[in-house]
């Protein structure tokens, strides 16, 4: 930013006390640029209809556009800085309220801001005599003129149909729309809408907008293991959550009666796993009940025991991993079914924000492989979450139990005459994140 020099003893010239002003504004219109860019930035107008005529007030405003740093000659009178079209943000004002008459009825008006400078507050000035040092002059050669005292960078507003001419070395801003409806005789019918990327927050509006969708401080966590009503601390403004469903079981591998055979259990799948945010304005006023699915229990069927389904209130449910499938005793090879992860089903999504998703993976079929007199198994290993890992397999022995929460159970082996469970399954959980 510039600034203007002057020294002790110099005769002092109106053109000392212009310059420091111009050089202020063009720094204080940087600054504007390095805020919000060259384009345009309007606070306030706020909007009040009328119910008992057809009118509009619009409040006081200010708003921040292009223009010349000096449109017109500064000062004068043998002096005075000249014109500068040097193109700076300027701040343009409407300094109180203004009532406005819709032109018509049935149809949409656009409010528009006309931003100018404007030489105003003439007033009569006292010069100096150089003919009679001890007597001043009215005005310039004593000839009673008065003489601009201020430039005024403000705002004319105007409802209109079309845009309007731009004033002299000035602009034309839209602010909103206004639809009227056709006969109307007061305001009190009347909509509007902000044209968008043109009103702006303040500084302390910014702050509790961004308050209102970004966490702050962490003021609790806590796991919830199981099933039933949780109700967030005091002062707490959002949740973050992560939950995952139960893994399934590892498929169960038969005993072989028939020398040679083997069996090899599919591995279970894994449960549904998310992450959200969601405001606690949103959470029933009596606690969000919550349902932790259960790790799948091995069994001999078909299908080993699934995973238990988790519920975050009338907001989600996660669907349990399937349960590993049944390895038969086989004497050629083979490939038990896979078995599916669980799927992520929504009841209201519209509370919830920045949502990481991810369905359950898939277990992998249990395997029997080579020639009829030497045949091998290779049972399905289990398959992890972001919050557990699956268990391993056994090619003749119990799958191993998955670790954490949400992973699948090891698929279960068998080369001799004893049948073997699968691993269970990992429980679901969730984790709560508490923040102001």
């Amino acid at each position: 930013m510039d600034t203007h020099i002057v020294y002790p003893g110099q005769i002092p010239q109106d053109t000392d006390l212009l310059l420091a002003q111009k050089l202020t504004a063009l720094g204080t219109g940087g600054l504007g640029d390095i805020l919000y860019g060259r384009t345009a930035a309007v606070w306030g107008f706020s909007p009040t209809l009328s119910s008992t005529a057809l009118t509009v007030t619009i409040g006081a405003g200010v708003i921040l556009a292009s223009g010349p740093i000096l449109p017109t000659a500064l000062g004068g009178e043998g002096g005075g800085l000249p014109a500068d079209a040097t193109i700076t943000t300027k701040q343009y004002l409407l300094p109180s309220a203004q009532t406005l008459t819709f032109p018509g009825t049935g149809g949409t008006y656009t409010l528009y801001a006309l931003c100018s400078d404007v030489d105003t507050d003439d007033t009569l000035l006292p010069f100096w005599s150089a003919d009679n040092p001890t007597q001043t002059q009215a005005g310039p050669n004593n000839a009673g003129t008065q003489l601009a005292t201020r430039r005024t960078s403000q705002v004319a507003l105007t409802l209109a149909q079309s845009t309007p001419a731009a004033p002299a070395n000035g602009s034309v801003i839209p602010l909103m729309t206004f639809s009227v409806p056709s006969g109307a005789t007061n305001a009190s019918g009347v909509t509007y809408s902000q044209i968008a990327n043109t009103f702006w927050l303040t500084i302390p509006e910014l702050q509790n907008a961004i308050a209102a969708i970004t966490p702050g401080r962490l003021l609790n966590k806590f796991q919830v293991t199981a099933s039933g009503t949780y109700s967030p601390v005091s002062g707490a403004k959002w949740w973050r959550v992560r939950g995952v469903a139960g893994g399934g079981s590892g498929g169960y591998a038969a005993a072989n009666t028939t020398s040679g055979n083997v069996s090899a259990g599919g591995a279970g799948a894994a449960g549904a796993f998310i992450e959200f945010w969601i405001p606690v304005s949103a959470l029933p006023t009596a606690g969000v009940p919550l349902v932790v699915g259960a790790g799948g229990t091995p069994t001999k069927d078909d299908f080993s025991g699934p995973g238990g389904d988790s519920v975050f209130g009338d907001f989600v449910t996660l669907k349990g991993g399937q349960g590993g499938y049944i390895g038969n005793s086989e004497s050629v090879s083979s490939a038990a079914a896979a078995s599916y992860g669980g799927l992520i089903s929504y009841i209201n999504k519209t509370p919830l924000v920045d949502i990481v998703e991810k369905k359950g993976d898939n277990g992998a079929s249990g395997l029997t492989f080579g020639s009829t007199s030497n045949l091998s198994n290779w049972p399905g290993l289990g398959v992890g979450t972001p919050l557990g890992s699956g268990g391993t397999n056994s090619n003749n022995g119990t799958g191993e139990s998955a670790f954490g929460y949400g992973a699948s159970g090891g698929g279960a082996g068998s080369n001799s005459t004893t049948d073997y469970l699968g691993g269970p399954g990992a429980p679901g959980v969730w984790i709560i994140e508490e923040w102001s």
